[in-house]
């Protein structure tokens, strides 16, 4: 009986440790996100608004499930049920989809159905071609505006910034350059 109940107790121990250990790697996997998360906010990647939402969805998630996602999908690969390049596909979708971002429309996608529409007959060469020009021109323009507002934005925030101290003027202006870097 105390045998049993010795045994009881050091698997109750080890596996007490375990959860312990496993919730400790998902707090520093969190925290490095999170790390990330400030970085790109540091460098204008992205805003405050958005770093805000990142963190909290990925506290309300209790993690990420990302690595869950990889596994998965890993595991389809190995099993034959999808090939790697559509495992990764996949991978990047539901990760948008997961951070709340709208996925950017896929060119090879779209050029990918726009040839078989062409092979099957259901639109000619000449119209395949202007529906890519017009793709392309609208996406471009699409990538433009936002660039433009997201930098506008990102300007304001710099110069408030150095009026409540936060930045020094030396850091705004490196702050400012590394946008008119990214803008061109």
């Amino acid at each position: 009986m105390k045998l049993t109940i010795t045994i009881f107790l050091s698997l109750l121990a080890i596996g007490s440790l375990t959860f312990s250990n496993a919730q400790k790697n998902k707090s520093a996997d969190k925290e490095t996100i999170i790390e990330k998360i400030k970085a790109a906010v540091e460098s204008g990647e992205i805003t405050r608004e958005q770093a805000a939402q990142k963190i909290a969805g990925l506290k309300k998630r209790g993690g990420t499930s990302h690595e869950a996602l990889g596994r998965k999908l890993k595991a389809a690969v190995k099993a034959g049920k999808m090939t790697e390049e559509e495992a990764k596909a996949k991978f990047e979708e539901m990760t948008k989809k997961i951070s709340g971002e709208k996925p950017n429309p896929d060119i090879e996608g779209v050029m990918k159905r726009i040839k078989m529409a062409v092979k099957s007959g259901k639109i000619t060469e000449e119209e395949a071609k202007k529906r890519m020009a017009e793709f392309k021109k609208r996406l471009s323009s699409e990538s433009g505006k936002k660039g433009k507002e997201n930098n506008a934005d990102l300007v304001k925030k710099i110069r408030a910034a150095v009026k409540e101290g936060k930045l020094t003027k030396e850091e705004a202006r490196e702050k400012m350059q590394s946008l008119k870097k990214r803008t061109k």
